[in-house]
């Protein structure tokens, strides 16, 4: 019998297998061609494994669910926003939360903006510094890429700061609460808030003391609000996918951008 030969020996070395010196030509091969399809089968396993899980983790990601849309849709298109063309309803109000009492939290899609003003002075009156600092301000907004995504992105990130800070402050005075957006629907908006509890009532904030007491449905738990959180950030996602397609297919092209004075 022939003795294996020392190509077969490295490469049962190289994919560890334990061998004698007398093993032949016909068993190093048999071995070989055993684990090569094991380790075959191994990769496939897992690579089905982690392709399962990342499609699980998908799918526990999106706060946003078809079933509470076309419910939404199905209590609500007629009667509320029949306005609206189908195919535009759909893509404005696509994402919808249900909290646990059957409340709809809308939240808006999202608009592209394209216009950019730069004010400068102050009742018609200015200096060639403060004019000059807005030309340059608009030459940029004209030119830059980043600049167009952060002003695109502002109010979102503006919304998901808020509620971070909310949680993270803990002020004492202060509310997260759902507000009727309809009169007789279970459509509400959510929006911080000062309460004052000697008052037993809420305002919308310090400036104004508009009491909205009347207009409260509840405060939300710190859960539910993490879950705004959630949201806002699943849509921020999607905006800045979409900011990056409009920027491949049209660069800063249709950008609108101008200076004025300010009266």
């Amino acid at each position: 019998m022939q003795l294996a030969t020392e190509k077969q020996q490295n490469l049962l070395k190289k994919l560890n297998i334990e061998f004698n010196e007398n093993i032949t030509i016909k068993e190093a091969s048999i071995l070989i061609a055993k684990t090569l399809k094991q380790n075959r089968q191994n990769k496939n396993t897992n690579t089905n494994n982690t392709e399962s899980k990342q499609a699980t983790k998908t799918i526990k990601q999106s706060v946003f669910n078809k079933d509470i849309f076309n419910e939404f849709k199905t209590k609500y298109y007629q009667t509320q926003f029949s306005y609206y063309k189908e195919k535009k309803f759909d893509t404005e109000y696509k994402y919808i939360i249900k909290l646990h009492d059957n409340k709809f939290i809308m939240f808006d899609n999202p608009h592209i903006e394209t216009h950019f003003c730069f004010g400068y002075g102050y009742c018609g009156i200015s200096t060639v510094e403060e004019e000059k600092n807005a030309c340059e301000m608009r030459e940029y907004a004209a030119t830059n890429e980043n600049y167009f995504i952060k002003e695109n992105l502002k109010q979102l990130n503006s919304q998901i700061e808020d509620l971070e800070n909310y949680l993270k402050n803990n002020i004492s005075n202060e509310r997260i609460v759902i507000l009727n957006y309809y009169t007789k629907t279970d459509i509400v908006c959510y929006d911080k808030v000062i309460y004052l509890e000697s008052q037993n009532k809420y305002i919308n904030n310090y400036y104004t003391g508009h009491d909205i007491t009347n207009n409260v449905v509840r405060e939300l738990s710190n859960a539910e609000i993490n879950i705004l959180i959630t949201a806002l950030n699943e849509i921020k996602a999607d905006f800045t996918k979409r900011l990056k397609i409009y920027l491949k297919k049209y660069g800063l092209s249709k950008l609108h951008t101008w200076t004025y004075l300010s009266d």
